[in-house]
């Protein structure tokens, strides 16, 4: 959705709502809008950890986000722990569950909750340590880059 640049109100790509005039906004090479809390997420995303990348994946869902970070939440080759992350996660958070289901399919979902059981065997408190030793073993694979599918 656009609106005009001299428009009272403008409609945020970030954070998917109107802002008044007051508002300060970037905009993008896209000429989409944004305002100052999600350009700073946008353009400084901080997700370096696993924990960074799970609490920027649950903020992007929950602001309804599609960006290049918030994709790179789940493409550092543990891309299953995030997952496996934000669905337990979702299970005491009603702001994410709601949002979760909002924003996936239902064959997306299906495909968490499936990659979510695999992962069972693993206490939330070790999938930080886990997904480190699967992005070691992966990076030092002799098929180089290659992420294995996660269904």
């Amino acid at each position: 959705m656009k609106t005009k640049q001299d428009a009272q109100h403008w409609y945020c790509e970030g954070c998917k709502t109107f802002h008044g005039p007051a508002n300060e906004r970037q905009v993008d090479d896209m000429g989409d809008y944004y305002c100052a809390r999600a350009w700073k997420r946008l353009t400084n995303p901080q997700n370096t950890t696993f924990k960074q990348r799970v609490n920027y994946a649950r903020e992007g869902f929950c602001l309804g986000e599609d960006s290049r970070a918030f994709d790179n939440c789940f493409e550092m080759y543990d891309g299953a722990f995030v997952v496996a992350a934000l669905m337990r996660l979702s299970e005491t958070d009603h702001e994410l569950k709601q949002a979760i289901l909002r924003h996936m399919s239902k064959a997306g979902l299906h495909e968490w909750q499936q990659t979510t059981a695999s992962l069972a065997h693993i206490p939330t408190h070790k999938l930080s340590s886990k997904a480190a030793a699967h992005r070691q073993q992966v990076e030092a694979s002799p098929t180089g880059n290659q992420q294995p599918s996660l269904f």
